[in-house]
């Protein structure tokens, strides 16, 4: 089936207005900033976002599922290789694309290349059919991003894409190419994506028990606890997630930037965290085992200061591609540091656009 593309003009703020389900979440940030006012009358509370100019364009999966993808174009006369921009778990696609200095798209549009930030069927601007709300990880894998491939490869007219990947959005990618979808990558770029889960057993019995009992079809209000929590900046749920961004951006991401957790993609990634492995939902596909013999070229960063993904949690990745270059940031970057920290546009982001130059015809 041939993928739904509508494109809207570039509106002049790109955050798309909240749905309906978003209200508590409107009206949680509105009491937020009441009573921050009240308190600090001469410190704002958040950092807005100032993502750039953007085309809205929407993608529909097999089954149905619509959701949009962001592009920003490349500059008049870039040679405008495309590149796919993925968020992680819980985020949104404004951690890639906040404000000018904390912006990886932007730096990746300003090297001339085209820029998608892809989102999915769990974002809040997703649509999905009547009678179709519940979802996994391999639902996003399988069926979404093979959809915003298709868009991407129809616009740009180029036969692969680049692919950039924080985390969970990595992950994507690793499970595309593991189920033999490589050839659509002409390279990948992840950042700290665990693929290896080490964790106390208390702790595993607790995510088994999770997966076990969560119920079909309920969300995870992450994004009302994120700005219930937003005054109180990153201790209360970030904790060394960001330690080296500035408390005003960290704010606004957590009141901007954050997406709710359907019960089905948390149930899978609490079967990781139980079985130490990254599989599929049967656990017949170890998704790491399958890159093995992947040639498709890969960046793969880590960061020393990372409690979510530490080093050893994504070098198996590293090791199973053919030709993966494996970098450790050392502290204090953590998980969101290498995309929004104070050092990640002069010291990360060139690592990035380096390796893509590097491989930039690759999607000829």
């Amino acid at each position: 089936m041939t993928p739904k593309t509508a494109l809207a003009p570039p509106p002049p703020e790109v955050t798309p207005a909240a749905p309906a389900r978003d209200l508590p979440a409107t009206l949680a940030r509105a009491a937020v900033q009441v009573a921050w006012t009240a308190r600090h009358p001469r410190e704002p509370l958040a950092q807005a976002p100032k993502p750039g100019p953007i085309e809205r364009l929407y993608y529909r999966a097999l089954d149905g599922w619509e959701a949009p993808i962001y592009r920003l174009p490349p500059r008049p006369g870039a040679s405008g290789e495309p590149v796919i921009l993925a968020h992680d778990l819980g985020m949104g696609r404004l951690s890639l694309d906040y404000a000018e200095e904390v912006s990886l798209a932007r730096a990746l549009r300003d090297a001339d290349f085209d820029v998608y930030l892809f989102s999915h069927r769990g974002d809040a601007g997703a649509q999905h059919p009547q009678g179709s709300p519940t979802f996994d990880f391999d639902d996003i894998a399988t069926l979404d991003l093979p959809a915003a491939l298709a868009l991407v490869r129809e616009i740009s007219g180029a036969p692969r894409a680049h692919w950039v990947g924080h985390s969970m959005g990595a992950l994507l990618a690793y499970a595309h190419a593991g189920r033999g979808g490589s050839a659509d990558l002409g390279a990948l770029v992840s950042l700290c994506a665990p693929v290896r889960f080490v964790v106390p057993r208390s702790q595993a019995r607790a995510a088994g028990l999770i997966a076990r009992l969560l119920p079909p079809g309920w969300s995870v209000p992450m994004r009302a606890l994120h700005h219930a929590a937003a005054p109180f900046g990153g201790p209360v749920l970030w904790g060394r997630l960001a330690g080296e961004v500035d408390g005003a951006l960290q704010r606004g991401l957590q009141l901007h930037a954050t997406e709710d957790l359907q019960a089905g993609l948390v149930r899978q990634v609490a079967r990781w965290v139980s079985s130490g492995a990254f599989c599929d939902r049967h656990d017949q596909i170890d998704y790491t085992a399958a890159l093995r013999g992947v040639r498709t070229p890969a960046l793969i960063v880590a960061a020393a200061g990372d409690p979510l993904c530490p080093p050893d949690a994504a070098e198996p990745a590293a090791a199973a591609l053919s030709e993966a270059r494996f970098v450790i940031l050392p502290e204090p970057y953590g998980h969101l540091d290498v995309l929004v920290g104070r050092s990640a546009r002069d010291e990360v982001f060139p690592q990035i656009l380096d390796f893509l130059e590097e491989h930039r015809g690759r999607v000829w």
